[in-house]
């Protein structure tokens, strides 16, 4: 483990939902860092995170910084990529697979805003599907990996923005804290 603590992912919330309705090809993510703290030496001395190279899937943090597009706005912003004349044909090539995937997934790509993304996330979780490559690209499909998360904690210092921690629903009801046993 590092010194510091366990590296986890920092998601915005909104990009989770395009990615798995499959009209977004990736997550907006950045590394944040669970610290060294008697939670975290709980969660480890009951081995209830699966810690590998110091980073874990079993926690995340999310953001709800944007809200998602709708199919009209989405659709007309690949276009406007497409027409770049500056972009290698790798890039075109991925930008109409996603073309293709909006139009395939139509019906999901609706405009939700931020807070109705977090009220949905804090009361009904979420469930992340992550894939794994090979060298050249192709999805290794037996390699990929579904968890679904439930709201743990928000921080004080996060309220403002709902910046929230989410766990594993496998390990939630072994935790000290979460939302039911927090007000007892």
């Amino acid at each position: 483990m590092l010194k510091s603590g366990v590296r986890i992912n920092n998601i915005q919330a909104a990009s989770i939902y395009e990615y798995m309705n499959g009209f977004r090809g990736y997550m907006d993510t950045t590394k944040a860092m669970l610290v060294n703290s008697l939670f975290l030496d709980y969660l480890l001395d009951n081995e209830l995170i699966d810690v590998q190279n110091d980073s874990t899937r079993s926690i995340i943090c999310l953001e709800f910084g944007y809200g998602t597009k709708g199919y009209e706005e989405t659709k007309e912003k690949i276009e406007k990529n497409l027409r770049n004349e500056n972009i290698s044909e790798e890039t075109k090539k991925r930008l109409n697979t996603f073309l293709q995937n909006l139009e395939k997934n139509k019906s999901k790509c609706i405009k939700i805003s931020k807070a109705e993304i977090r009220e949905k996330y804090y009361c009904e979780g979420v469930e992340i599907t992550y894939k794994s490559y090979n060298q050249h690209g192709k999805e290794i499909a037996y390699r990929q990996q579904t968890i679904r998360y439930r709201m743990l904690y928000r921080t004080p210092g996060k309220a403002k923005k709902g910046t929230c921690m989410f766990v594993d629903e496998r390990i939630y009801d072994k935790l000290p804290i979460h939302g039911d046993k927090a007000t007892r």
